[in-house]
């Protein structure tokens, strides 16, 4: 099992917005990604989008083609009408 942290700072959004990824073998050469991110809310844009950019630095350095993620948290945002929904999905 691999575990992998995304650290909190101010660029997002303080201490209690981080996330964790924690990678579960499955198969010979895959690996299920359990990520859970707490992001910014909807007035702290940028620092959602950094936390978000970290997010990705995190899947291209660590999630290869064969395997899995799934991402659960608290995105703290409407999923109807935030724009910011679209870059987590």
């Amino acid at each position: 099992i691999q575990f992998v942290p995304i650290s909190s700072s101010s660029k997002t959004g303080g201490s209690s917005k981080s996330a964790v990824c924690v990678g579960i073998p499955i198969g010979v050469d895959s690996h299920l990604w359990a990520v859970s991110i707490h992001t910014a809310w909807d007035g702290e844009s940028a620092k959602r989008l950094h936390h978000l950019d970290l997010l990705r630095s995190f899947v291209r350095k660590y999630v290869r083609e064969t395997d899995s993620v799934i991402v659960g948290g608290d995105f703290n945002c409407d999923r109807y009408n935030s724009p910011h929904w679209k870059s987590v999905t």
